[in-house]
């Protein structure tokens, strides 16, 4: 990576990065690109060559962070491929949630934003956190291990429970064995909407 590549991504991550802490501590309504400015000691005019609006910057945090829990899910079921359906789907949502915790301020950040997460899913793009799901669901049913009626739309509702569950988690005061009791259950109601009888 050359020296200016390295220079437009920390400038993309002190963006981000300085939007998060505004909308933690004002609110969405709040942010606005001449705020981020001061905060990281730029030009508003500097930051609008990266985003086009708050909006944008939002989305690039989504992104980012959806596509590094992707690939972290991945290798994990990777390294899982000889266990059940029921151990790999176990490990997908412990791990999501794993990750996604790992960044508190940032899942607040997006979730006060009001973000649509799901407007612009495509069920052809491949890369996206919910087909990633879908390959995992279809693979379990061509196992027979999951019923054969779960369609594209029950993707969204498993990845909706999941965001809510960690959208509660993060807005609460959890100990470590509160959070692995809520996990379990998670796991469990997850797995049996899914699995087949």
């Amino acid at each position: 990576m050359s020296r200016r590549d390295n220079e437009k991504k920390e400038m993309i991550n002190n963006i981000q990065q300085a939007s998060i802490y505004i909308i933690n501590e004002e609110g969405y309504e709040k942010l606005s690109i001449r705020k981020i400015a001061a905060r990281i000691d730029y030009s508003s005019t500097n930051i609008y060559n990266y985003f086009e609006n708050k909006g944008k910057i939002i989305e690039s945090i989504i992104i980012m962070k959806s596509m590094d829990v992707v690939v972290k899910v991945e290798k994990k079921l990777q390294k899982a491929a000889d266990k059940s359906i029921e151990e790999q789907f176990e490990l997908f949502v412990r791990t999501f949630i794993e990750e996604m915790l790992k960044e508190p301020e940032q899942v607040k950040a997006v979730i006060q934003s009001g973000y649509n997460i799901f407007g612009d899913y495509n069920i052809e793009d491949k890369k996206n956190g919910p087909n990633k799901v879908y390959e995992f669901l279809q693979m379990g049913m061509a196992a027979k291990a999951i019923r054969e009626d779960i369609t594209e739309p029950s993707v969204i509702l498993i990845m909706t429970s999941l965001l809510g569950f960690i959208s509660m988690v993060v807005n609460e005061n959890f100990s470590k064995k509160e959070l692995n009791v809520l996990v379990d259950e998670e796991v469990k109601i997850l797995w049996n909407g899914i699995k087949r009888s």
